[in-house]
């Protein structure tokens, strides 16, 4: 039997199939975990690749509706509907892989070329970047010398016992060490175990970054955090710091050098600072908008005479937390959701039965209620024939569950959709404000950069329909991944790069939306469930 050899990018994954085999089915083989909603049947369009070389089937009438016409001309197809004819190279986006596939490819901005390596000590062998979140934590060993990422990972951070959100850590915090010998025992474990697997040690690490969110970079140097959870919400510091990194209790080489870039403002910090930086590598002229959607998102509105920040309490909501059946983004989580009518597709992490449903599913499911009527643009259910009363609160079953395999039934209920319309319209709030305060419009903007887990495994059509993102061409968007874990390791290769982090945060001004005259008319405007696009943005008198 004729076969072929396919090679999948840029993971890397490659294999041999008999011929008629399609680009689907290939990647399921070699475990990659392509979004199929509709099972394969050409019916939700999420499945796209590019097709870099070899010889393939022709474009079918699905693809012909799903792709446009410059995904056509860069030779994207569907996999689910597309079969090589001889040896086929490909070349994966983001956006079509399941969560657990896409870390690989989660921090996707490359070194920008001319980028000057080792800039601080040659002679060490080794460099380590943080990326201290408030959920999760990654660290980067990289080779001071070539800048090339020799091993990378992430886990949970492990203060969430002491509380999932800033907040209640900070009320933990003052005159106790417990969260930051946490943190760091956890770190220095993990920098034993990554440099173990890559046959070094990590006395070999001689330079270090850090970044993290105001609270996060406190927390991790002892600072007092009290003053964060009330007005003003002033930090102990906003310059960069450069101390011993022994000093906070890391064991690295004896005098390795740790350095955090400095911070916006209490809610906005050197991770954001490294968001900017690495997206400055993005080749946009113009205005653009950069997104980090968390529990606390922070948006920078970036144009070659200002930078202008904003925070926003937008809430749990996006990841998981006070949804009924929410989770985080684990195994047996619904990430993407489609409604035809009332039948329910969803695509689960590791393709088993669905346990619960997580951010990016939640978004796609309010999105998918929205297009078939079942809420209207004020959130509200209004379909008796396809949700139901249950416990006194209307409610739609997205998953029915099976008793005798041990599922449950999922449902998204009354309250679960305010939950997502008080975190959007935060977010759209914030976007709002920014443009009208330079009297900008949506059109105006250039690129849309929307950083971080969450905004990595968005679908960006549900994110724009509901007006969580405003209505541009989808060729305007860049989901970035990790992009503070980029920028701090061009922070830490480069001597250039770190002055430009210095640059960045002198230049950026902040915009407190509480203070803000018209604030609370935003914000009961962003609640309806729409898109928005040409005149945002414009002041009124």
């Amino acid at each position: 039997m004729k076969t072929h050899r396919i090679l999948f990018q840029p993971m890397g994954q490659r294999g041999i199939f008999p011929e008629g085999t399609s680009i689907l089915e290939a990647a399921r083989r070699l475990n990659i975990g392509l979004l199929n909603v509709c099972g394969g049947n050409g019916t939700c369009g999420h499945c796209k690749v590019q097709v870099v070389s070899g010889a393939v089937s022709d474009r079918t009438q699905e693809e012909e509706q799903f792709l446009s016409p410059e995904e056509i001309e860069s030779g994207f197809r569907l996999a689910c509907r597309t079969i090589p004819l001889e040896d086929t190279t490909l070349q994966v986006p983001a956006e079509p892989l399941s969560a657990p596939q896409r870390t690989q490819v989660e921090c996707r901005i490359a070194y920008p070329s001319g980028i000057g390596m080792a800039a601080f000590n040659p002679s060490a062998p080794m460099g380590l970047a943080m990326d201290l979140g408030t959920t999760k934590i990654a660290l980067f060993l990289v080779d001071l010398e070539t800048g090339e990422t020799l091993a990378s990972q992430g886990w949970m951070n492990p203060q969430i016992k002491y509380g999932e959100d800033v907040i209640s850590r900070i009320a933990l915090s003052d005159h106790d060490q417990r969260m930051q010998k946490t943190v760091v025992n956890e770190l220095n474990s993990w920098i034993q175990k990554i440099t173990k697997d890559i046959g070094r040690h990590p006395e070999d690490i001689q330079q270090a970054v850090a970044v993290g969110n105001t609270a996060m970079h406190h927390l991790f140097l002892n600072l007092p955090v009290s003053q964060l959870a009330k007005a003003p919400y002033v930090p102990a510091i906003k310059s960069e710091v450069n101390i011993k990194a022994r000093e906070v209790g890391l064991k690295l080489a004896e005098n390795a050098i740790l350095h955090l870039p400095p911070l916006i403002g209490g809610f906005i910090g050197s991770d954001h600072v490294a968001a900017i930086l690495a997206s400055d590598h993005q080749q946009s002229t113009g205005t653009r908008l950069i997104l980090d959607i968390g529990t606390n998102t922070e948006i920078s509105l970036v144009a070659p005479g200002f930078i202008s920040s904003v925070s926003c309490a937008s809430g749990p909501a996006f990841e998981g937390a006070h949804i009924r059946h929410g989770m985080r983004g684990a195994e047996g989580a619904m990430e993407h959701v489609r409604i035809n009518n009332c039948q329910v597709d969803v695509q689960t992490i590791g393709d088993i039965p669905p346990t619960g449903i997580c951010g990016s599913g939640i978004l796609d499911a309010v999105s998918q209620l929205l297009e078939n009527g079942i809420i209207d643009k004020t959130g509200v259910m209004k379909d008796p024939g396809r949700t139901r009363i249950r416990n006194n609160e209307r409610e739609f079953v997205l998953f029915s569950g099976d008793g005798a395999n041990g599922t449950r039934e999922i449902t998204l209920t009354q309250k679960d959709v305010r939950e997502v319309q008080l975190a959007k319209a935060a977010i759209q709030t914030g976007i709002k404000a920014l443009l009208q305060n330079h009297h900008l419009t949506v059109k105006e903007l250039s690129q849309v950069l929307v950083a971080g887990a969450f905004g990595n495994y968005i679908d960006l059509e549900s994110a724009k329909a509901i007006g969580l993102l405003p209505m541009l061409p989808s060729s305007r968007f860049v989901q970035m991944g990790n992009a503070a874990g980029a920028g701090a390791r061009m922070i830490l290769v480069s001597a250039l790069e770190r002055k430009k982090s210095l640059e960045i945060a002198a230049k950026a001004t902040l915009l407190e939306l509480a203070v803000k005259p018209d604030f609370r008319k935003l914000f009961m405007e962003s609640l309806v469930l729409e898109p928005y696009a040409s005149s945002v943005g414009v002041n009124t008198p």
